[in-house]
């Protein structure tokens, strides 16, 4: 089968330490190994994307933040100090908006893979994979390993807009075709 898996994390290098790096790595290996051709869309390669192809047996497609929203980063980072908030590397609206930016390079994916099925890590505001699914026909299987509206609101920096976020996330959860919790 063709695999096309989507991370639409910033705070995910696909070649770190993290656990989530960890678990895309092995995962998408995992399915190599299986004899699935896999490709992974990611927005935080950070080089070494052929070194990293070569040890998952999958293609990478980066999709890094468009400078006009770096520049929106920053300029939202330096507002919250200015006000005095601790500023959030990647505030809502950069990574709202970066689905643009994602959805294009996950759509350049697909069109090069013709995948079977969309598999996609689960992440805040990421909406470009369930938009890719319905525009493509393509089955979404969706892995969600935390309701990330409520830990960002609670546990973290917190959410610009509680409610949006809650009803982007119960959305996406809605539509995808398969749910892994």
């Amino acid at each position: 089968m063709k695999v096309l898996y989507l991370c639409n994390d910033p705070g995910i290098d696909l070649a770190g330490k993290s656990g989530g790096a960890i678990h895309i790595r092995s995962f998408v290996r995992a399915l190599a190994d299986l004899g699935h051709e896999v490709a992974i869309v990611t927005c935080s390669p950070r080089g070494g994307e052929k070194t990293l192809e070569s040890d998952l047996h999958a293609t990478i497609f980066p999709a890094l933040l468009a400078p006009w929203n770096r520049a929106l980063a920053q300029v939202l980072r330096a507002a919250n100090r200015a006000v005095g908030r601790t500023p959030r590397r990647n505030p809502d609206a950069v990574r709202a908006l970066h689905n643009l930016t994602f959805f294009r390079a996950a759509m350049d994916a697909a069109m090069q893979l013709n995948p079977d099925f969309i598999y996609e890590r689960y992440s805040l505001w990421a909406v470009a994979g369930l938009q890719l699914a319905k525009k493509r026909s393509i089955p979404l299987v969706l892995e969600v390993n935390a309701p990330l509206a409520y830990e960002q609101q609670h546990y973290r920096a917190g959410v610009t807009c509680p409610p949006l976020a809650h009803w982007v996330e119960h959305r996406i959860w809605r539509k995808a075709h398969l749910l892994i919790a």
